[in-house]
């Protein structure tokens, strides 16, 4: 039976000792015989893109229980091969190996956390520095005076947990929400400073941002300057002028009697080149 062909079974716990130790609340904690978790990996998913990719369901009924023939398959090795140490010309399996497992727990998967259940997923890396010197040890050997010392080499597997267990806060989900809308707002009027005022074309990057309105200020004093002016005779001409036009045109309407007298007459000057009167005066 090869070392492949063995199992390694992991019994572990997740616990919130602040959230657990306040509520009693059984959502902050948890085993590996009532979590449900998956063994994930790094990897090409098979469409060529690069993505963390699901490899196995852990059933919380037998917890983690795996052979190390699928931790070597999850971590991209393989005993017959050699390390990425370009020092060593050894194949794995006689130098040994250490794989790093790293259990993830998370209680914030659902809109609202804590979730009911806590769930993580494991996921097993090679160390980045791989040396026969961390997975090898020397034993002792034989009986009596025939007595040596033989170094064995192997898997060496190191476990981290890891996570984030929490739970749904109003106040602090208001003031992240505040802090975050302050910090758009600050930011915004910076990038709209700096484009209408520093970059290139700056003027065209102003005139399409804002759009001016007139200064109701200064049309408010325009027209009570306009009105309260002083007329001169010349002006007292005009309007004498102006008000004896509306004066006839005026006589002229009511001449016509009637809406269709109105239009006839209107037809029959219109006829000899002459301007009907408006039915509705301009004032002046």
């Amino acid at each position: 039976v090869g070392v492949e062909n063995m199992e390694v079974v992991l019994t572990h716990e997740a616990l919130a000792p602040t959230f657990y130790a306040k509520t009693r609340d059984p959502r902050f904690r948890g085993s590996s015989t009532q979590m449900e978790g998956n063994v994930v990996s790094f990897r090409d998913d098979g469409k060529g893109r690069i993505r963390t990719v699901e490899l196995k369901k852990i059933d919380p009924a037998l917890g983690l229980r795996m052979s190390v023939q699928e931790i070597l398959d999850a971590a991209g090795l393989d005993l017959d091969k050699t390390t990425h140490n370009a020092e060593e010309k050894r194949v794995m399996r006689r130098t040994g190996v250490v794989i790093e497992a790293h259990v993830h727990y998370s209680n914030t998967y659902q809109f609202l956390s804590p979730a009911s259940q806590i769930r993580y997923h494991i996921e097993f890396i090679p160390q980045r520095f791989q040396s026969s010197h961390l997975d090898s040890n020397y034993q002792a050997v034989g009986f009596g005076d025939e007595r040596m010392m033989v170094k064995r080499t192997g898997i060496r597997l190191e476990f981290y947990q890891e996570g984030m267990l929490g739970r749904f806060n109003v106040v602090v989900f208001l003031q992240t929400a505040a802090a975050g809308l302050f910090l758009t707002t600050i930011a915004s009027w910076i990038m709209s400073q700096v484009i209408t005022r520093f970059v290139p074309l700056a003027e065209r990057y102003e005139a399409a941002k804002y759009e001016y309105t007139e200064n109701l200020y200064n049309l408010r004093e325009s027209r009570n300057m306009y009105n309260d002016r002083v007329i001169d005779n010349e002006d007292m001409d005009a309007v004498e002028n102006i008000a004896q036009a509306i004066s006839s045109r005026s006589g002229a309407q009511a001449a016509n009697k009637g809406g269709s007298g109105y239009q006839y007459g209107a037809v029959k000057q219109e006829e000899m080149g002459q301007r009907p009167p408006p039915m509705f005066p301009e004032k002046h």
